[in-house]
């Protein structure tokens, strides 16, 4: 593909004026601007291209802060999931020691 519009209008067909009127519709309908440098790249291969151009885009400093803002919460969250799931493992062990299931109420008679 060419470079810019002044390289592309350089390769138009040019007529002298003596050519007849289905002669020119002959030539602007055979006209590919782009032919000689005809991309070939297989799906895959687009595929990876576009996925390697974002990352060599320089991040801007409002979209880093949010990105770290993001971090930080999602930090935040996977802790306090993974001490309320220590928490509900604690109270299935010590249900398990006082043989009852967790989440089983005591016999009568033994207070809650």
């Amino acid at each position: 593909m060419p470079t810019n519009f002044s390289a592309l209008d350089q390769n138009l067909p040019r007529f002298t004026g003596e050519e007849s009127v289905e002669r020119k519709v002959q030539v602007i309908q055979d006209y590919r601007p782009f032919e000689e440098e005809e991309d070939t790249m297989t799906g895959k291969e687009i595929y990876e291209a576009l996925q390697e151009y974002p990352a060599k885009l320089p991040l801007p400093d409002w979209a880093r802060a949010e990105l770290e803002e993001a971090k930080a919460g999602w930090y935040r969250e996977q802790t306090r999931k993974l001490a309320l799931e220590n928490d509900a493992a604690e109270r299935r062990a010590g249900a398990s020691r006082s043989g009852r299931a967790a989440g089983e109420a005591p016999p009568p008679g033994e207070g809650s």
